[in-house]
């Protein structure tokens, strides 16, 4: 149980972002470093293994290193990583996304989640609370309508952070699978 203390945070600015940093020790920050990333993308991919073993492969290190280092300069992605006293806890990938008006559908700009995790023993101590305000933060700075996410069914503990965080469903997104 996580103990009811009054944290102070400051601002600071840097490269035209915003960061809170709490008592100096822990902070939230952009970066380009894909062999971190792929590091901090372990859990991830090791709950997706687990909960669709016919869909995930399994973590490998070298392969997801390649991975990010080919998407990590791209413009429209931000990589936010979030540290206590200088240990990474977790990262978040978001992503600027711009809809295209069109016949049928308005013109917006969302953020877009492809990924956000907490190191294992430090869930529910306020890191992922943290990376989310961040990600809110850069969805004002980019002038994004709305934050969207998705998460696999099973993941329980992603349901209800973002439940508690006020995130509400617009769509389903289902499948039926077909014998061949």
């Amino acid at each position: 149980m996580m103990k009811n203390t009054t944290i102070k945070w400051k601002n600071i600015r840097e490269n035209g972002l915003v960061y809170r940093e709490r008592d100096n020790l822990m902070r939230v920050y952009e970066t380009k470093d894909y062999e971190l990333v792929a590091k901090l993308n372990k859990p991830v991919q090791e709950l997706h293994a687990k909960l669709f073993p016919d869909l995930f492969f399994g973590y490998d290190e070298a392969k997801t290193k390649e991975f990010f280092k080919a998407i990590i300069n791209k413009t429209d992605y931000f990589f936010l990583v979030i540290e206590d006293q200088e240990r990474p806890m977790g990262y978040a990938w978001i992503e600027v996304k711009d809809r295209q008006e069109n016949a049928s559908k308005k013109g917006s700009r969302s953020i877009y989640v492809h990924q956000i995790s907490v190191e294992g023993a430090m869930r529910h101590m306020g890191y992922g609370s943290r990376l989310m305000d961040e990600v809110e933060e850069l969805a004002k700075k980019y002038k994004a309508d709305r934050v969207e996410l998705d998460y696999w069914v099973g993941n329980e503990g992603a349901e209800a952070f973002y439940k508690k965080r006020q995130f509400e469903p617009f769509r389903r997104h289902v499948y039926k699978t077909i014998s061949t």
